[in-house]
């Protein structure tokens, strides 16, 4: 029996008693009262089912509405797992990506320790100097001291900031702190960089020692990923592009072969004209 139609009950059950009392002058109410005082407790008040069975019948209830709960909380998560291990967010399957030979999903923290990434801000501790933040990235990444001291003064020295790696960060220009957040990048010698804008604020010397130091890089078989509105730069450093709008993928591929004999400009002209 629900609680709702238990007090429906009991309202029914009470306008009978008014109606007995008024035609007993009250014999039913004394009567009530002495059963009770017999102890007479096995009995729900106006509605004549006992008590033990009313509440065992709402413990049940209750641990079915637990264990269908239960049920369908596990049958929603069985489809949850098995839409993420066959299907993307619109019907398309998983493409795994490998950094360094390893799976991203499957050893996020070792993919991580072969990747650096610079903002097109280098929103970098302040607090500390140049030389105090690249060491405590060098913890981060576990690069022994001797070969953090050497990197530290050979990409200082390239970038020529090294005579002001003891100062605080705070008294720097934003391509001083470009330079030192290009040094932290470097400092564990990445298999992939993720660069955002990485020529911003940086004078024309630092940005050629930068172009060299991505070839190099590439060189001894790192990759690097970078965004930049200056399709010069792009065309002349990378040998694969893609140009996105609005969040769309319009155009990628290796370099030569889409631009052909002209150039990454008029590529991407008669592309944004195509989409209009």
């Amino acid at each position: 029996m629900t609680p709702g139609f238990a007090a429906c009950l009991r309202q029914v059950q009470q306008k009978d008693s008014r109606k007995n009392q008024k035609r007993n002058g009250g014999s039913h109410r004394r009567n009530r009262y002495k059963s009770r005082q017999k102890g007479s407790d096995n009995t729900a008040d106006g509605i004549g089912r006992p008590k033990r069975s009313y509440r065992l019948a709402a413990v049940i209830q209750i641990v079915n509405t637990v264990l269908c709960q239960r049920r369908r909380h596990r049958s929603q998560q069985k489809q949850r797992k098995n839409k993420d291990n066959h299907t993307g967010r619109k019907g398309r399957p998983y493409q795994e990506i490998l950094i360094d030979g390893k799976s991203i999903r499957k050893s996020p923290v070792e993919c991580k320790k072969v990747t650096a990434y610079i903002p097109d801000n280098p929103d970098i501790y302040e607090h500390l100097t140049g030389v105090k933040y690249l060491n405590f990235i060098g913890d981060i990444y576990e690069v022994p001291s001797k070969i953090r001291k050497e990197r530290i003064a050979k990409y200082g020295d390239l970038l020529e900031i090294t005579g002001s790696l003891g100062d605080l960060i705070s008294s720097y220009s934003h391509g001083m702190k470009q330079k030192v957040a290009l040094i932290s990048a470097l400092i564990h010698q990445p298999k992939l960089m993720v660069l955002d804008e990485p020529f911003v604020g940086l004078d024309p010397k630092a940005s050629i020692t930068l172009k060299n130091i991505m070839h190099e890089m590439c060189g001894n078989g790192s990759a690097i990923f970078f965004s930049t509105h200056v399709l010069e730069v792009a065309e002349k450093l990378c040998n694969k592009i893609a140009i996105i709008k609005d969040g769309r993928l319009i155009v990628s591929g290796e370099t030569e072969k889409l631009t052909g004999d002209e150039s990454l400009e008029n590529l991407f002209l008669e592309v944004i004209e195509d989409e209009k």
